[in-house]
């Protein structure tokens, strides 16, 4: 399937079951992927260029394997209230973040954030993050940051971030086995947690 150039979102879900594999969503003026209260496989897809995010999630539930969210205008992935996996895939480019979480959870896996416009992830409003095996480089404005939220990073490489490799604000982290090097200021910039 390939949902590409529409006036709203390349795919919209809603209270259904999409299952988006080996399929590009590219250049369409709304979101690749807009989920809404839906359960979603996406297998090597390819979510490109949306003027606002490649994926978008509204409650509801969502796996995502070997794809790549590159290049959108606003997230790569936007989730509320909802609950993704995000396993082998690339999430980089993006305008804004490489992930915003508001009330959400996310559970990662050998994924690489690069290059994102703010943060690779960025955990708000109660958020929880557990990443595995993952890279977190390039970022201008840390390579995760936490408000009111928690991360847990395995064995995760967390690089040439500005300001910092991890930032909080009110937050709770667990790290394991993982490098944080190379970072503009701190590797781990604890405020308030």
């Amino acid at each position: 399937v390939e949902a590409s150039m529409n006036d709203m979102d390349g795919v919209l879900v809603v209270e259904s079951y999409l299952e988006f594999s080996d399929s590009t969503a590219t250049g369409n003026l709304r979101d690749g992927v807009l989920l809404v209260e839906s359960e979603s496989v996406l297998n090597a897809a390819t979510l490109i260029d949306q003027v606002v995010h490649g994926l978008h999630m509204s409650g509801g539930f969502a796996t995502v394997r070997n794809s790549d969210i590159l290049r959108n205008q606003a997230e790569g992935v936007f989730e509320q209230k909802a609950r993704l996996t995000l396993i082998d895939s690339n999430v980089s480019n993006n305008i804004n973040n490489g992930v915003l979480l508001e009330n959400a959870l996310i559970d990662v896996l050998r994924t690489v954030f690069d290059a994102n416009g703010i943060s690779g992830l960025y955990g708000g409003n109660n958020s929880s993050a557990t990443l595995t095996d993952s890279t977190l480089t390039n970022h201008p404005a840390n390579g995760a940051f936490f408000s009111t939220s928690s991360g847990d990073f395995l064995r995760c490489t967390i690089t040439d971030n500005a300001p910092h490799g991890i930032g909080t604000d009110v937050a709770v982290l667990v790290l394991v086995e993982s490098a944080i090097s190379r970072n503009e200021t701190h590797g781990i910039d604890l405020v308030n947690s």
